[in-house]
């Protein structure tokens, strides 16, 4: 204030770059796109007549502080046996945030188990079972900001648990009673004792686990059929499953679902060992498909695709070359030198979710994907195959889709 009009306003030294001063409105603005270490500022106003006052004051700018982040890390679902030391997990490092990074696990672990915050090390031996549950593991930076993982984790009973003597799993006609608890990710031995002997298993599903895929099935010499009963209608297999045994994989809500296990044709003796486990895998989104053409390639002639990352997913469409009609589809991969080293694991839908497959490959240890259906096309419209890696296996796999037209 005061002086003589008018009065003439100016900042000194010259500003880092990205930041300016209008002499006009006094405003100080800008983003700096270069740091400055601490500089001294001298603001000026001179009037009509020379007269000059002054202001100082410090700028500093500094680098800007990457945000905390996990990046594109993931924890692969943990699934383990009660009893059973777990192999040692070191869970993902933090980038970015103000130093020191903190981190920490929730809810609290079951009896046994145990999280270090410095080495980031989950390890231990479960003492008890835990239904599958979700964890949160969080990274805090000095500045309280945060980023987040989360993964699921169950224990079961363990996984080779023997055959009880008083229990041989027999139940009714459709294992609504008599059925045998089988725990998710876990195992049990069964025996068929007599001709035309049924064993019965009863599995729960979580809500945690509600829209996942349940996946059963048998090992063994033993040629099995399986049964699962649903309230409007029973799915049934006996050969999708290495060998002779079967596999079923089904999505479903959270409940209590019942198991049959007999040997086909119900005409001989034999032992097994069945298996449950869910898959939580969200496969649904299949935008940018790449065009599985029917009709110009033949069906010794696959689409090369990679699985770069654990969480990658490739998708593929394909359409019936007939409409209308009803056609046996046949979706299958192999590795792509002809062996099974990448574990792939393959999804089918249409307007919805039609099936899904681990294992049942022809290749080596199954480690291939298979899915056999019947599909029509009555008009305009595609199928869509997604593939991805089982447990986050990554590698290069040969596709193949063919077809015989029903009608």
């Amino acid at each position: 204030t005061g002086g003589t009009a008018p009065l003439v306003y100016s900042l000194s030294p010259a500003l880092p770059a990205g930041l300016s001063f209008n002499q006009t409105t006094r405003e100080l603005s800008g983003t700096p796109t270069s740091t400055l270490n601490a500089t001294t500022y001298t603001y000026t106003v001179t009037d009509g007549s020379g007269a000059t006052a002054t202001l100082t004051f410090s700028l500093t700018v500094s680098a800007q502080t990457p945000s905390l982040s996990f990046g594109s890390a993931t924890i692969a679902e943990q699934i383990h046996a009660q009893n059973a030391a777990i192999p040692s997990l070191t869970l993902p490092q933090a980038t970015g945030g103000t130093p020191p990074l903190t981190y920490s696990l929730s809810p609290a672990l079951p009896a046994g188990l145990s999280f270090d915050p410095t080495t980031r090390e989950l390890s231990g031996t479960p003492t008890s079972t835990l239904d599958a549950t979700t964890y949160t593991y969080t990274a805090t930076d000095a500045t309280g900001a945060t980023a987040v993982l989360s993964f699921r984790m169950l224990v079961t009973p363990p996984l080779e648990e023997p055959l009880e003597e008083t229990d041989d799993h027999q139940g009714n006609s459709t294992c609504s009673s008599g059925a045998t608890r089988l725990y998710l990710g876990s195992s049990r031995a069964g025996e068929f004792e007599t001709v035309g002997d049924i064993d019965c298993f009863r599995i729960v599903v979580p809500t945690s686990g509600s829209g996942s895929a349940l996946i059963i099935w048998t090992t063994g010499d033993t040629d099995t059929e399986g049964h699962i009963f649903f309230a409007s209608r029973d799915v049934t297999d006996d050969d999708h499953g290495l060998g002779y045994n079967f596999q079923i994989v089904e999505r479903v809500s959270a409940g209590t679902f019942y198991v049959k296990v007999n040997e086909l044709g119900n005409n001989s003796v034999g032992s097994y060992r069945i298996r449950a486990r869910l898959d939580h895998s969200d496969s649904r989104s299949h935008s940018g498909s790449t065009l599985y053409d029917l009709v110009h390639r033949t069906s010794s002639e696959p689409i090369k695709g990679r699985l770069t990352s654990s969480t990658d997913i490739d998708w593929f469409k394909f359409s019936l070359p007939c409409t209308p009609c009803t056609a046996d589809v046949e979706i299958w991969t192999t590795d792509a030198s002809g062996g099974d080293t990448t574990d792939t694991y393959g999804y089918l839908y249409g307007a919805e979710w039609i099936a899904e497959d681990d294992d049942s490959g022809f290749f080596g240890s199954n480690d291939n994907f298979r899915i056999e259906e019947t599909l029509p096309q009555t008009g305009p419209g595609y199928y869509f195959v997604g593939v991805r890696g089982y447990n986050g296996a990554t590698g290069a796999y040969n596709l193949y889709i063919r077809y015989q037209r029903r009608n």
